[in-house]
């Protein structure tokens, strides 16, 4: 499959540190992944590993470089007509989402929701719904709190923060997992693992 992954990676944070990793298990799949992004300390690693580059910043500029931004992004969807788009910010989803309507409508539109501001919920779900975007909960409470919300149960699916890999011994995280019976959140590294299987069960 072709997959735009698309975010802002000016930073030094979780987000843009998971972007590349996702991006290079897909690539490692044998997918063609292009990241859709504003520039940053982790571009020169994701295109190392192979990963295209697209500058795109849906952050700077305000309204007329936002809108300048979706018509950049939009003439990139035009040429790639990608399979899925995949937004890890939901400030991106609109104007990936319109663009795809109108250039590449075959294109599937997928957020990661790792939790938001109680009161955008109602507004996310209620727009994303009308959107026509898929959602992927970072854990079972943020599925059922965006369907709450009226988001299609349908369309969203979740993924908790999984198992560190084998070998690595956290005994008070099992101990945890226990009491909950479900995986306890250890960070970005697994949960991005857990993301690229989604992508090829639902593609």
């Amino acid at each position: 499959m072709k997959i735009i992954l698309t975010t802002s990676m000016s930073g030094l944070g979780g987000t843009e540190t998971a972007t590349v990793r996702l991006g290079r298990l897909l690539k490692r799949r044998g997918h063609d992944i292009i990241l859709a992004s504003s520039d940053g300390p982790f571009v020169g690693e994701a295109q190392a590993s192979g990963i295209r580059w697209q500058p795109v910043d849906f952050y700077r500029g305000g309204l007329a470089g936002y809108l300048k931004s979706t018509f950049a992004y939009a003439r990139m969807l035009r040429r790639e007509q990608p399979d899925i788009i995949d937004c890890q910010m939901a400030r991106v989803v609109p104007a990936c989402a319109l663009a795809a309507k109108i250039v590449s409508p075959k294109t599937k539109i997928i957020y990661h929701s790792h939790g938001l501001d109680a009161a955008t919920y109602p507004k996310i779900a209620k727009l994303f719904d009308k959107l026509g975007v898929y959602i992927i909960g970072n854990c079972k409470h943020e599925r059922e709190k965006l369907i709450r919300h009226g988001f299609p149960a349908g369309r969203i699916a979740y993924a908790y923060n999984a198992l560190p890999p084998p070998g690595i011994s956290f005994p008070e995280n099992r101990k945890r997992m226990r009491r909950t019976r479900h995986a306890f959140p250890f960070g970005h590294r697994p949960r991005r693992a857990s993301d690229a299987g989604y992508f090829e069960g639902n593609g």
